[in-house]
C-alpha cells in the first residue's frame, strides 16, 4: 500500500512539472517490416552460386515471351513456394538450373561453364514450338551477350538436298538447342515437327527427306567449335571411307 501511494505521488509531481499537459507519444522504437526485395536479397545470399548467377541475368535478356516473371520464379527457387499456374518445379546442380512453367509449357535451362578463364553461361527458354537461346559472359558484375559462336545452317542437317529441297528447308526449317550439363555442351536438333507446322498441309507432303545429322556446340582450346554427329550407321561408315 505504501508503494502505491509513492507511485501516485510521483505521477502527480511529474504532471505538475510538465505544466499539467499530457501528450501522446509513440516512442523511438518502431517495428520496420522489410520489403520483399530486401528479403529476397537476404535469401539469395544463402543460395548456391548457380542460383545467384541465374538471378544476375537481367530482365531485358530474359524478356517476357516465355512467361518469365520474377515474382513467381523467385518464390519457387528462393522459398520453395510453387503453384501449378506458374513456375511449379525446378532442379539445380553445381552448374545447372532448370525451372518449368506448367501452364505455358515452358522449360527454362541455365548452365555456367568456364572458357579462357572467363565465366560463361547458356540460357534457354523453350516451349513446344519456339525457343530463345542466349550465350552469356560474366563481365565484372553482370552478364553480357555473346553472339560469336558457330551454329549449323538448316541445310547442314541433311547429307544431300536438291535445289528445291534446300529452298524448303531454308524457308521453313527450324531447330532447337538442348543444354547438356554433363558435357557442358549444347546439342542442335532439327525439328521436323516445326518444319511441318511451318509448311502447312499443302506443302507438307512434298518434303520427305530424313534428318541426317545433329550437331554439338562445345568449348575447348579457348574457343567454340561445332561437331557433326551422324544419326545412322551407314553415314558413319560413309564418313570413314
Amino acid at each position: 500500500m505504501k508503494n502505491r501511494f509513492l507511485i501516485v505521488a510521483l505521477i502527480a509531481v511529474l504532471g505538475a512539472c510538465s505544466g499539467g499537459k499530457t501528450e501522446d507519444t509513440t516512442g523511438n522504437i518502431m517495428e520496420m517490416e522489410a520489403n520483399q526485395a530486401e528479403l529476397d536479397a537476404l535469401a539469395l545470399q544463402e543460395q548456391p552460386v548457380i542460383v545467384r548467377d541465374f538471378f544476375a541475368v537481367d530482365s531485358a535478356t530474359l524478356g517476357d515471351s516465355y512467361c518469365y516473371e520474377y515474382s513467381g520464379i523467385s518464390q519457387l527457387i528462393l522459398y520453395g513456394n510453387d503453384a501449378s499456374e506458374t513456375w511449379s518445379k525446378f532442379e539445380i546442380s553445381e552448374n545447372y538450373l532448370t525451372a518449368f512453367h506448367e501452364e505455358c509449357d515452358v522449360l527454362l535451362e541455365f548452365m555456367t561453364f568456364e572458357m579462357k578463364g572467363d565465366k560463361m553461361a547458356y540460357l534457354s527458354q523453350m516451349n513446344k514450338g519456339k525457343q530463345q537461346f542466349n550465350c552469356l559472359k560474366w563481365k565484372k558484375d553482370h552478364w553480357v551477350e555473346v553472339t560469336d559462336y558457330p551454329r549449323p545452317k538448316m541445310k547442314d542437317y541433311f547429307a544431300d538436298l536438291k535445289g528445291d529441297e534446300k529452298d524448303l528447308v531454308k524457308e521453313y526449317g527450324a531447330d532447337f538447342m538442348y543444354i547438356n550439363p554433363s558435357e557442358e555442351s549444347v546439342k542442335f536438333v532439327f525439328s521436323e515437327w516445326c518444319m511441318n507446322m511451318n509448311m502447312g498441309e499443302k506443302e507438307m507432303q512434298e518434303f520427305t527427306k530424313e534428318v541426317d545429322f545433329e550437331f554439338e556446340l562445345k568449348a575447348a582450346d579457348r574457343k567454340f567449335f561445332l561437331e557433326a554427329n551422324p544419326l545412322r550407321i551407314e553415314e558413319v561408315e560413309e564418313i570413314n571411307l
